[in-house]
């Protein structure tokens, strides 16, 4: 029992000091650091944000013209995502942002579930 204690303790260091093989991929390059620049400039700001919220703001408009509620939800849902998620990569943006989040979506929700036409 000791010796399979003293293989197990011995496997267990030697795997903690394998070196990781540095992984480069085909158009990111350079350090850790300028990796992940890279990837945060690809994500962008709050620009891409607003450009889903439209996009989804649009589908939440057919949605509710063709009577689809569960769509017409879903939209909501991935608005309030989108624009969380640009939070999340622009925090300066929160102020301007948290009357749409804490009011006007809520009130959405809410006209969603009454599921009248006149609503949209």
């Amino acid at each position: 029992m000791k010796y399979l204690t003293f293989l197990f303790i011995l496997s267990f260091f030697s795997a903690c000091n394998q070196k990781q093989e540095a992984v480069e991929g085909q158009w990111i390059k350079g350090n850790e650091q300028e990796k992940l620049e890279t990837i945060e400039n690809q994500f962008r700001g709050f620009d891409m944000a607003k450009v889903e919220t439209g996009y989804r703001y649009q589908e939440l408009y057919w949605a509710g013209q063709d009577e689809n509620w569960e769509y017409a939800d879903y939209q909501l849902e991935k608005i309030q995502k989108a624009i969380e998620n640009g939070l999340e990569r622009r925090p300066k943006r929160a102020q301007s942002a948290q009357h749409f989040l804490t009011v006007t979506l809520p009130q959405m929700k809410e006209a969603l579930k009454k599921k009248g036409y006149s609503c949209f």
